[in-house]
């Protein structure tokens, strides 16, 4: 964990580091025959938005109206998800980026803000609202992310040498903006808008997919300032978790 703090790697490719990758122990075939794909920007066109929006079915694609109204049409979809123990992706469409403080104040008073992370992509006017709302989200982010800060502090020398960034926003170049669940940077980055260095993301049992994206965002679009992204999947009935960790790596086969 360390090494997280260490000197920026070239962004060349991200991949799921097999050295660090753990998986919960499960009875389904299918959750553990899930695949471990190197993401790539030169493989893939997209951007990471277009990617995760793909996955994104009909339903839950809007198209903005009023900050009021789409509080309350991602309130319902909050409610249906705490019956089902599941979470969500919502994709928005036609949301100038002045519209982002009116949507977070309408969602903070109807209570849900704190349910919602925000990916916005200002080329499109659209905006990607991820829903994990109930107590597994919470207990599982927090949780990992005090055994994370307990590691980091049992090396010598690195006791104080982090701060803790909860799901503070970050905007990268080209009007993109993203919240993640947890991160963490180093306290020799002093600039509110330096990014993390390490990031967690935890969604539920069908998000696995959408969540590596998640993951290429942040090592994207971070100029290599974004060392580590955890991606966490819980599965409900039986109780699991799966752990994946993506980071940076030089790909010999690429030139810049």
């Amino acid at each position: 964990m360390a090494e997280v703090f260490g000197n920026e790697a070239e962004p060349f490719g991200f991949r799921v580091s097999a050295s660090r990758r753990k998986e919960a122990i499960s009875e389904s075939r299918s959750w553990d025959s899930e695949s471990h794909p190197v993401l790539s920007g030169s493989a893939d066109p997209r951007t990471p938005f277009t990617k995760l929006l793909g996955l994104i079915p009909g339903e839950d694609k809007l198209r903005f109206s009023t900050a009021v109204n789409l509080a309350e049409r991602i309130k319902e979809r909050i409610e249906q998800c705490l019956n089902s123990s599941s979470g969500r992706y919502v994709a928005v469409t036609g949301v100038a980026e002045g519209a982002l403080a009116h949507i977070d104040q309408a969602f903070c008073k109807q209570g849900i803000r704190s349910s919602a992370r925000f990916t916005y992509e200002g080329p499109l006017d659209s905006l990607i609202i991820r829903l994990m709302p109930g107590v597994p989200h919470d207990l599982i982010s927090r949780s990992f992310f005090y055994q994370v800060g307990r590691k980091i502090d049992s090396f010598p020398g690195l006791v104080g040498t982090w701060f803790p960034l909860g799901s503070g926003e970050f905007e990268a170049h080209g009007r993109r903006k993203k919240q993640g669940d947890e991160a963490i940077k180093p306290a020799t980055r002093s600039l509110e808008t330096d990014w993390p260095s390490l990031v967690i993301e935890v969604g539920y049992s069908k998000s696995l997919q959408k969540l590596r994206f998640d993951a290429e965002w942040w090592l994207k679009y971070s100029a290599g300032q974004t060392r580590m992204v955890i991606i966490i999947k819980i599965k409900c009935n039986p109780n699991a978790i799966r752990l994946e960790c993506w980071e940076m790596y030089r790909d010999p086969a690429r030139r810049v």
